[in-house]
This record gives structure tokens, sequence and C-alpha cells, in this order.
């Protein structure tokens, strides 16, 4: 159902019913108001769930960890915000996950090293703040991250400076907005004096 021109919000499924649906498309529409809780309780078979490119509000449902099928999450281009809530942290399950475009806030915490099996994770274009955390170090699979266009502050962790391999042995790709002098229409004030030109943007 990408691609069209839906509107209203989302159903609130029925907490008695365990769904069988596995793939949830419903990408570059008008759907508005909240992802409904019940998403979290009754759709434990959904392994990818995308809503990106809609007018989605509020903030992302504590019960996002009950979906432990759920592998690619992409909630981009929508204006859900507030803090990233603990649950996130719990959902193990996930592989590629895309919130950016959104208006998101608060700390990423160390807690993201539970997230093991993340191999693309994009935060960019939100209001996320503080320091970034180290916690991405043990993300052995982490092929791509992008932290562009926040509000981050302090110094980039020295798993980003000059690395050219994690762990997994391919090439991680990260992007951050360096405090340099040409690039002052940024939010970021992160000194990235040990990153290269292609990890700091």
């Amino acid at each position: 159902m990408g691609d069209n021109d839906l509107s209203g919000e989302l159903p609130a499924f029925e907490e008695s019913k365990e769904y069988q649906m596995t793939h949830l498309w419903i990408y570059n529409n008008n759907l508005s108001g909240s992802i409904p809780a019940t998403m979290g309780t009754t759709m434990k078979h959904m392994t990818m769930l995308l809503l990106y490119g809609n007018e989605l509000s509020s903030v992302l449902p504590s019960t996002m960890d009950m979906l432990t099928s759920l592998t690619w999450l992409d909630l981009a281009s929508n204006q859900l915000s507030g803090n990233l809530p603990d649950e996130f942290y719990s959902s193990t399950s996930l592989e590629n996950v895309y919130l950016n475009y959104n208006w998101f806030w608060g700390n990423v915490r160390p807690r993201i090293k539970n997230l093991v099996n993340l191999k693309e994770l994009w935060l960019d274009n939100n209001y996320f703040s503080g320091e970034i955390t180290s916690g991405y170090r043990f993300l052995e699979e982490l092929t791509s991250l992008q932290l562009h266009n926040n509000s981050f502050t302090g110094e980039v962790p020295e798993l980003f400076c000059g690395l050219v391999n994690p762990p997994s042995g391919a090439p991680l790709d990260v992007t951050l907005n360096c405090n340099r002098q040409l690039h002052t229409e940024w939010q970021d004030y992160v000194e990235c004096n040990c990153c290269t030109e292609s990890q700091c943007i």
C-alpha cells in the first residue's frame, strides 16, 4: 500500500487477537496520528514495518520491543518525537533501523550496544543531543551509522577515529557534522579532529 494517497490514522489492533501479518508497508502516504501501542502486543510475527513518508506524530510506542521478529523498521520522514523509550534498546531482533527526518530528541543511550544485530542505523536529521555514546563499538554487524544534523556535543569516540574496518571486517560508513568553520550552518558541536573527510561531512 505504499505510494498512494491514504489518509487517516492507523487502526488500533484488537488486543485479544494475534495477527499473522509479517510485512506492513504503508509508506509515502498521508497517515497521521500515533503508532498504536497494540501493534507491539498483537503483531509478534511482524518482520518488516515500513511507515516512512507519512505524517505520523507522538512518541515511539514502548511496546515495540514486543515485536520480537521485527528486523526492518523504517519510520523516516514523519513527525515522531520524544526520547527513544527504554524498550527500544531491548529490540534485539532489529537489523535495519531508519528513524531519520523526525523530531526525536534526548540522548542515544549506551544501551544501544544491546542491539547486536544492527547493520544500519540512521538517526540523522533529528534533535538528538549529548555526547556520542561509545556503545556503538559493541555493534559488530554495523556497517552504516548516520548521525549528522542533530545536536550532539563533545568529542567523537575513539571508535570512529581513523577506523577502516570494524570487527565484522566490513567498512563502517559513519556520517557526522564536524565543528569546522566551513560547516557552521549545522547544529552539531562535535570535535572531529581525528576523523577522515568521509566520516565527518
